[in-house]
């Protein structure tokens, strides 16, 4: 049982190693979005008896994969989506959603096995909120904040590259976390659901209570 939920914990991490980090050839990413979001889904799905929750996270991850996919088909044809505006910032809207939730799950699992000395589910909580606020930020910047102040364009790209950067080097914190939940986790002494009594105690004290009350 341990050992499944650690390795869906890397699955998570690696899922979000294959979204954060992009190696493009020409115009096609060797690490696809979508191929990390299959991650999760696997991982999610392997969850369900650990947490009632996570599985409301399915039709998001759902969404995010199949969307990254089409997204990924079209730039291997070179064809761009900068029509899809609307659609574009749904899809944001709904991976800041997605990852909050996921993390969210994920700290509340830390918190059940981790090690004492640890606080894995402090460090992945405080990740998070940095994260959701410094890429909303860095997606207001980018699809809003010209339009609506009027600012030098160069000056909001480089807000956005520095908030984006951020978001990043958080979110990367984030992964060696996880990959530390899921080894806390397979290391673990596993916990037996019928605990072994010491008879020879338990004998003892009986004797002893007898023996009192001869007295």
């Amino acid at each position: 049982m341990q050992n499944n939920i650690s390795k869906s914990i890397s699955k998570i991490a690696w899922g979000f190693i294959f979204v954060l980090i992009h190696i493009n050839i020409g115009t096609v990413d060797i690490l696809p979005d979508f191929v990390g979001y299959i991650f999760m889904l696997s991982a999610i799905n392997e969850l369900t008896a650990e947490s009632k929750t996570i599985s409301q996270l399915k039709p998001f991850g759902m969404i995010l994969a199949v969307w990254n996919t089409v997204t990924w088909i079209l730039k291997i044809f070179s064809y761009g989506i900068t029509v899809l505006t609307f659609i574009n910032i749904l899809g944001v809207i709904i991976n800041i959603y997605f990852t909050f939730r996921l993390l969210t799950e994920c700290s509340m699992i830390a918190k059940k096995y981790q090690a004492e000395n640890e606080a894995l589910d402090k460090k992945i909580i405080r990740n998070r909120n940095i994260f959701t606020v410094t890429i909303t930020l860095c997606e207001i910047i980018s699809h809003f904040a010209f339009v609506i102040f009027g600012y030098e364009q160069d000056a909001m790209l480089y807000m956005s590259l520095i908030l984006g950067f951020v978001a990043l080097i958080v979110m990367l914190m984030t992964v060696s976390a996880l990959f530390s939940l899921s080894k806390a986790i397979r290391e673990r002494p596993a916990e037996t659901d019928n605990p072994v009594y010491d008879d020879t105690q338990s004998t003892y004290s009986i004797e002893e209570e007898t023996e009192n009350t001869d007295e």
